[in-house]
């Protein structure tokens, strides 16, 4: 076969795959595969799944209650914009802020508002929990771009990493077979209606394959080339130049939280710490901070990636420290924008 032929081939089959994962906005609930998840989110243009506004549930595993208030936040309803005096922190993040598998009560940013309660009380700080299962940075900045400035924060925390490196096929329920051909960027660019950069021949068809296939799973394994996962170095540049950006713009003080995960962080460039010191920004590391202590962490994971309640309320003291080290934020207008 010529080249041109091969070339030709794979731009086919590429298409076929493309078409295969075709995906028109509804309001329907995104399908992830539970009880709780079913009817726990709904498909969003901005943000591709959101939590279901005023879902109260029980998540099937490890079986805690759930309950979302009408802001989309995790926890008990809140006033839409906080009170006089009040500095709200917003903690954005994947399943560990959320607190997948804890009472929202045992997540590390409640445990974070508990310590402030008891050791600061004249801060008056409210945290609220705008985690989310399964999202990466590209997610977490539409967020901060389309939907931080309505919550009025004084101050920003930010936990992405391991969702940024997972294959495009990692996603939830409905999204692996929808969206399998393409990154983040790419499925942005397509729910907003608009072109797709060039890309070289077969790479989404290598991105489906990365998952349908033996040889694909085993990619799953190892490392996945960055032109296989959802959120590669390129745009996760991007995507944090952008979440500054928009953060500062409101304002809203952004403090970086440096991941723990159980069995590490899929493999990839780490650009949390160098982005820290580049742009001069507070980091929690988490990660090297909890090893310093001489804490075995291993015992207080669910699975291999969630923390659980131990180990959520060691992720909150460490943030804690910092806050006090730097004292308080201002506290924002309450006025309507």
């Amino acid at each position: 076969m010529s080249a041109l032929a091969g070339t030709l081939a794979l731009v086919l089959l590429e298409g076929a795959a493309a078409l295969w994962g075709t995906w028109v906005v509804d309001p329907k609930v995104i399908v992830l595969g539970d009880a709780y998840w079913d009817a726990g989110h709904v498909r969003d243009a901005d943000l591709f799944w959101r939590p279901a506004p005023g879902i109260r549930a029980r998540d099937a595993w490890p079986g805690v209650d759930v309950e979302v208030n009408t802001l989309g936040t995790r926890g008990p309803e809140v006033p839409a914009l906080p009170g006089p005096g009040v500095r709200r922190v917003v903690a954005i993040g994947e399943s560990t802020t959320f607190g997948h598998g804890v009472r929202a009560e045992e997540a590390y940013p409640a445990v974070l508002e508990a310590i402030l309660d008891r050791e600061r009380p004249e801060w008056d700080v409210e945290v609220l929990n705008a985690g989310v299962r399964a999202w990466t940075v590209w997610q977490g900045m539409r967020f901060v771009e389309e939907r931080l400035a309505a919550l009025r924060p004084s101050l920003l925390l930010v936990y992405f990493e391991a969702n940024d490196g997972m294959p495009t096929a990692v996603r939830n329920g409905d999204e692996i077979r929808r969206w399998m051909p393409y990154t983040d960027r790419e499925m942005d660019l397509l729910l907003h209606g608009l072109p797709l950069p060039p890309s070289p021949p077969g790479e989404r068809l290598l991105r489906v394959l990365a998952w349908r296939t033996s040889l694909g799973r085993l990619l799953l394994r190892g490392r996945s080339p960055d032109s296989l996962v959802r959120v590669p170095l390129a745009d996760r540049r991007e995507a944090w130049d952008r979440l500054l950006r928009a953060a500062a713009a409101i304002p809203a003080p952004v403090v970086v939280l440096h991941p723990l995960y159980r069995w590490g962080a899929v493999p990839h460039p780490c650009l949390l710490r160098d982005l820290a010191v580049s742009r001069g920004l507070p980091l929690v590391d988490l990660e090297r901070e909890i090893a310093a202590s001489g804490y075995d962490p291993q015992r207080d994971f669910l699975d291999s990636a969630h923390p659980a309640a131990p180990l959520h309320a060691r992720f909150a003291r460490a943030i804690a420290d910092e806050l006090e080290r730097r004292g308080p934020w201002p506290a924002p207008a309450t006025a309507s924008p």
